[in-house]
């Protein structure tokens, strides 16, 4: 493994690019709508894991305090949305661990593609 991909799974590297939250955007964070939605996923016990895919995420509870960030995709959205996440999170007393993330490289929807007025190359291996 090269040096840039073990800097680019480590969790401390996505602590430091979290961005920090505006009052605005924390005030959101921690409106009841997002603590309840919190403190629910939490009730549904250890090991419960669950997709956030408009928002780049996957997640585990881990225990009773604990919410466990498993992978997040490297675009600067959702890197934006784990800063949103744990500020909820730590509003009700969670924490939020991110030592084991894996960070996921962006890549375009195919429905992007088909939006866009890019050109595509597709080359076919012919397999005998």
């Amino acid at each position: 493994m090269n040096d840039k991909n073990k800097k680019i799974s480590d969790g401390t590297m996505l602590e430091q690019r979290l961005p920090e939250l505006t009052k605005e955007q924390i005030a959101w964070a921690e409106n009841p709508k997002q603590q309840s939605w919190a403190t629910e996923t939490l009730s549904l016990g250890t090991g419960y894991c669950w997709l956030m895919p408009d928002h780049g995420l996957s997640m585990q509870v881990y225990d009773n305090k604990t919410f466990r960030l498993l992978t997040v995709v490297d675009h600067d959205y959702c890197i934006m949305m784990v800063s949103y996440v744990k500020a909820t999170l730590e509003s009700v007393g969670i924490t939020l661990d991110t030592s084991q993330v894996v960070m996921r490289i962006y890549a375009p929807s195919e429905e992007s593609h088909k939006d866009s007025n890019e050109s595509v190359m597709v080359t076919n291996i012919e397999v005998i």
